[in-house]
């Protein structure tokens, strides 16, 4: 029950960390992590190299690991 708690603070806490990622960055997330899609199918989309695709996922997962990380800090 707790673990669930926590969880479902976690998860409310991301979501709202998503707001702070541009609108480019929260639609690659959307496809790779909510429609689960290849990073080729994403670049296909969007009419965006594979390397680009990569370069945001890599960016955006990195913001979010920050602010998720400054959002847990006693000092935040």
């Amino acid at each position: 029950m707790e673990g669930e708690i926590v969880h479902q603070e976690e998860l409310a806490t991301l979501v709202e960390q998503l707001s702070y990622l541009s609108q480019r960055e929260q639609d690659i997330i959307a496809l790779k992590f909510d429609a689960e899609l290849s990073t080729a199918q994403i670049a296909r989309i969007l009419d965006i190299s594979e390397g680009n695709v990569r370069v945001i996922i890599y960016r955006a997962l990195r913001k979010l690991r920050d602010l998720m990380l400054k959002n847990e800090s006693p000092d935040a």
